[in-house]
């Protein structure tokens, strides 16, 4: 679920809640803004802790489409784009069109076209 979902979510029930508990008298109707503006303010701030945590942060470049990704590193160097690449447990092999390109690479994961491999692991 994405962020704008659960927040669509939350504007369809909080309403309904706190209608409901001032029905019943749980809460007066001038508790109900104080309510709101407490939950919105706790809320941002959960938000922010699980956005800009790590594992937040790689959900989101992971969701990103391969347009995006380059948009997003059009700044680096080749050798730090193989380098961010090659981290990623889940990619076993970059080959790249220069053999020159992958024995510059900081990895032993990129190959040249010929399948040469670039540096040797120490």
């Amino acid at each position: 679920m994405n962020q704008d979902q659960v927040l669509g979510i939350l504007r369809v029930i909080a309403p309904a809640i706190l209608s409901y508990a001032v029905g019943k008298g749980w809460i007066t109707s001038s508790q109900v803004g104080d309510l709101t503006a407490a939950a919105v303010t706790i809320g941002g701030v959960v938000w922010s802790f699980l956005a800009h945590s790590n594992t937040g942060k790689v959900a989101s470049v992971a969701s990103m489409s391969a347009t995006d990704v380059n948009a997003a590193t059009a700044a680096l160097p080749a050798q730090a784009k193989l380098a961010i690449a090659a981290a990623l447990p889940e990619v076993r092999q970059i080959v790249t069109t220069t053999q020159a390109t992958a024995t510059a690479a900081p990895s032993v994961k990129v190959v040249g076209p010929t399948g040469d491999p670039g540096p040797v692991a120490p």
